[in-house]
């Protein structure tokens, strides 16, 4: 993206550039006109040169309309791939928590099936003893 914002940076400046280029040759033509006839050569060059330097500013403008695009499309990308970044992270988190809360439902649910287990195997345990001690006293 460095690159692409520094090449932008520069086609302003060749736009610049070329817009002072214009003026310039626009303000040495209007001085021309004041002492020379329009058709006379001196003149005729320097609406020449105008014309060049115009079309010049045109093309430095297309090239910044280009650079500009470039860097729009690599700043978009960049703003792209932290939004998708920021939002992998947040799923990460969800999906964390959602992890954490199922091992502890998962945990409960093995401590109460452990302690009904263990109460059957005390019940069991206390009716054998209820028998035994029926029968012992039978």
């Amino acid at each position: 993206m460095q690159a692409a914002e520094e090449t932008w940076r520069q086609a302003i400046e060749d736009e610049e550039a070329a817009s002072a280029a214009v003026v310039e040759t626009e303000r040495v033509l209007q001085q021309l006109l004041q002492h020379h006839l329009p058709s006379t050569p001196t003149v005729d060059n320097a609406v020449s040169e105008l014309d060049l330097r115009c079309s010049e500013y045109e093309r430095m403008q297309l090239v910044t309309d280009e650079a500009d695009a470039v860097f729009n499309l690599a700043q978009w990308e960049v703003i792209v791939a932290e939004r998708d970044h920021r939002r992998a992270e947040h799923e990460q988190r969800a999906q964390a928590v959602l992890q954490q809360s199922r091992a502890r439902q998962l945990h409960a649910s093995a401590i109460v099936v452990t302690a009904s287990h263990t109460n059957e195997q005390d019940e069991v345990r206390c009716g054998d003893a209820e028998d035994s001690s029926s029968s012992d006293n039978a």
